[in-house]
């Protein structure tokens, strides 16, 4: 089973390492795979946090979070 956080920082004040513990705390729920991403918006910052457990696509291809090419979404 994987995991996802969701941090939405309307301050723009916190540090990049509070998404990473909360990953890092829920990593029995997928332990194949951990990341995280950070979209600017207006005047606020978004985090997005996932762990994974391949279970059925076992290719890192399928690692989240997904972004797009040039990174403009993800």
């Amino acid at each position: 089973m994987c995991g996802i956080n969701l941090i939405i920082d309307k301050k723009v004040g916190l540090d990049d390492s509070i998404i990473q513990r909360m990953n890092e705390s829920i990593s029995h729920r997928g332990p194949d795979h951990s990341n995280w991403a950070q979209h600017n918006f207006s005047n606020q910052r978004i985090y997005v946090g996932n762990t994974r457990l391949k279970i059925i696509d076992s290719h890192d291809r399928a690692n989240q979070p997904l972004s797009s090419k040039d990174g403009q979404y993800m």
